[in-house]
């Protein structure tokens, strides 16, 4: 408990950016008796590494509606840097459940794109870690990740893509990552086929909602938490943690132990002592 404490303590006041996906949990036309739109992707995410006690900057964007205007109200609340936020008057607010489905129109505008491009490039300064969420190919930028690489590596800064992007194939985008995070209901030689094809030096494979893989290009990893939680708040649990051990230690060796002590509740997430 002691080594868990100590993490604890190490997370206090680290500063990481989070950029990509900011979706609802929920489609808006799901709502029932006025109730918030709940968060998913980056949105749920930075929340939960406020909850740690981090300092987090967010760069993505919301749409001109109702869930786009609870996601920006909830988000302040949890005092998540929001400098970085563009409002696309184009596209609504996206949805977890059409994202991870395929269904979501999210390209990017060039003008919203070169308005993330500059707040990226701006909140890189001093991050201990950045975690680029990449959850559908259609909001993949190219030209944005491009200039992370180029950030991490001049700044010796640890990189994270939370991608789902083919399994089979992953895009040569994603190669040399420092984290490489995805989902994968295979089995583990698939799981250690995503790291092979990355290059990355690690790769975390979420396989369901209480199973995951930390997998090495020699050596792989299952490991199971006790949470019980939807996936959405399962997957974003595990790349906050991941992304906090990168900003500290640049390793996620951690990970399991935190992940058999993670409480996820309404109020977002904690680690019992």
């Amino acid at each position: 408990m002691e080594e868990i404490q100590k993490v604890l303590e190490d997370f206090k006041q680290k500063r990481i950016l989070v950029i990509g996906d900011i979706s609802a949990a929920k489609c808006p036309s799901f709502r029932k008796n006025g109730k918030q739109v709940l968060l998913a992707s980056s949105a749920l995410i930075s929340t939960y590494a406020t909850n740690l006690g981090a300092t987090v900057s967010l760069v993505g964007t919301v749409g001109p509606d109702v869930s786009g205007s609870d996601i920006i109200l909830k988000l302040r609340k949890e005092k998540v840097n929001l400098s970085g936020l563009v409002i696309d008057p184009l596209k609504p607010t996206l949805c977890w459940k059409k994202l991870h489905q395929g269904e979501a129109e999210s390209h990017l505008n060039i003008i919203t794109e070169e308005q993330m491009l500059e707040s990226v490039l701006k909140l890189a300064l001093g991050a201990r870690a950045i975690l680029y969420v990449s959850q559908n190919t259609e909001s993949f930028s190219p030209k944005i990740y491009k200039e992370i690489k180029k950030v991490s590596k001049s700044s010796s800064i640890p990189l994270a893509l939370f991608s789902r992007l083919s399994l089979k194939q992953p895009s040569s985008n994603t190669k040399k990552n420092d984290l490489f995070i995805t989902h994968n209901n295979n089995s583990a030689k698939t799981s250690r086929s995503i790291c092979t094809k990355t290059h990355s030096k690690r790769s975390l494979v979420i396989n369901s909602k209480n199973d995951f893989d930390i997998v090495s290009p020699s050596a792989i990893k299952r490991h199971k938490a006790e949470t019980k939680a939807e996936l959405y708040q399962y997957e974003a649990a595990l790349a906050t943690m991941a992304s906090l051990l990168l900003a500290c230690y640049d390793s996620i060796e951690y990970l399991p132990k935190l992940a058999k002590h993670l409480v996820i509740s309404n109020k977002g997430l904690s680690i019992s002592k």
